[in-house]
């Protein structure tokens, strides 16, 4: 054991309950930011005794800023800005494993981290090809991509398939997946026709499954002005694929301008599509597609939308909501968001390992009556916005008792709605 303590030690996650058994500045409590004292100097570290989560929380549930706020980095406050402080009616804190979905340990997954497997990342990619919009096929092509098992000359070559490992369409000696799909001509000529100039070398920098996942999971900084973006990159790269097979096995020369009006006249397909299926129909974990429009809250119930968004320069992420009622009522709520995914999480009945999945289920067991429903975009503008603006030079949250002007007339337009 001793001999692999420190891969155990790197991959062990803490959740935080009542914060009692953690310590602030020793113990990786905040996932992918690893022991706080690694970020204030030593001799600091020296002067400061067993500090348990808790005791950096104030009798209102607040963090104590003024302890720690000048020694940490901005970025390093804005992740514990994030984490619910703990509440000493919580659960105890947790220690588990932290690549297992409920902190469970497996030899699978600890096998595939010593790999060098990041097996977080994949998950979280296979839950942004699987909602996927385009046709199925194209979804089982996308997974096939990023976890690399396309048959490219070079590993065709390896397994002596053929006795070349070159590219069939431009002769370059190495024909592998990312020659293909970003460097080889075609691919080439393609993004930069799609992508913003100053940001197409970081855009083919990324790796296969970090590029897929910043592309296919919505608004991307790299980007041009274009509408749906992420079926214009799935079927781009759909169509990539299909023009090296023509070169490769037919010797079929197709040219830029086919991939591109191909493209095109998938996504319109699509659309027209979609447009004829216009009935809501249930998603995965039981969450409805809702309206595409705000609607009034019935009498006596209180209406809350909220809404998330990220910086992709930054990779700041912030959140908004507003609360409307009808005739004052505080007994009967409606929760609306835009995700599904996060309806479809607090509506389960287990709350995993997320501390804040305690705190939302402790809410909704008191008197009250909650209803948790998803809306599109669309209907959710004025929550949007508030989380786009959100202040973050604020760590603490900010209240509006009336809505700031730059909402206001989202505000209206949902009322005349």
């Amino acid at each position: 054991m001793s001999t692999i303590w420190n891969v155990v030690r790197t991959n062990i996650g803490w959740t935080i309950g009542a914060g009692r058994t953690t310590d602030f500045w020793r113990d990786p409590w905040i996932d992918e930011v690893g022991p706080l004292a690694d970020y204030i100097p030593v001799t600091a570290l020296a002067t400061i005794g067993p500090s348990p989560v808790a005791s950096l929380v104030d009798d209102t549930g607040h963090w104590k800023w003024y302890l720690f706020e000048y020694i940490l980095p901005r970025d390093i406050l804005l992740r514990i800005a994030a984490v619910k402080a703990p509440s000493a009616n919580a659960p105890a804190d947790l220690v588990g494993w932290r690549g297992g979905r409920n902190r469970d340990f497996s030899l699978k997954l600890a096998y595939l981290m010593r790999a060098g497997y990041d097996y977080s990342i994949l998950d979280l990619v296979w839950k942004i090809i699987q909602k996927f919009p385009g046709i199925p096929h194209v979804k089982s092509f996308l997974w096939i991509l990023c976890k690399r098992k396309l048959m490219m000359n070079v590993e065709r070559s390896n397994r002596h398939f053929t006795v070349c490992s070159r590219c069939a369409v431009c002769g370059f000696v190495s024909e592998d997946i990312e020659h293909i799909f970003k460097f080889c001509p075609p691919a080439r000529q393609v993004w930069s026709e799609l992508i913003v100039p100053e940001k197409l070398h970081d855009f083919l920098s990324l790796g296969i499954s970090e590029w897929i996942r910043a592309n296919l999971g919505g608004a991307c900084s790299f980007v041009r002005n274009v509408e749906n973006w992420n079926l214009v990159f799935g079927y781009t790269l759909w169509n990539l694929w299909l023009h090296r097979n023509d070169f490769t096995f037919s010797n079929a020369p197709g040219n830029f301008g086919n991939i591109c009006d191909r493209t095109k006249a998938m996504v319109a397909s699509l659309d027209r599509s979609t447009r004829l299926l216009r009935p809501i129909r249930p998603a995965h974990g039981g969450a409805a597609i809702g309206q595409g429009q705000w609607s009034l809250p019935q009498h006596h119930w209180l209406k809350v939308n909220t809404g998330g968004a990220r910086n992709g320069e930054t990779g700041h992420a912030s959140c908004g909501g507003v609360g409307r009622d009808c005739e004052a009522g505080f007994r009967q709520v409606v929760l609306e968001m835009d995700s599904l995914e996060a309806v479809r999480v607090l509506k389960d009945t287990a709350t995993g390992y997320l501390s804040i999945n305690w705190y939302v289920k402790e809410l909704c067991s008191r008197s009250w009556t909650v209803h948790i429903n998803h809306i599109k975009r669309s209907g959710n503008n004025v929550a949007d916005k508030l989380a786009k603006n959100a202040n973050l030079d604020c760590l603490e949250p900010t209240f509006f008792a009336t809505p700031p002007p730059w909402v206001t007339s989202l505000v209206i337009e949902d009322v005349h709605n």
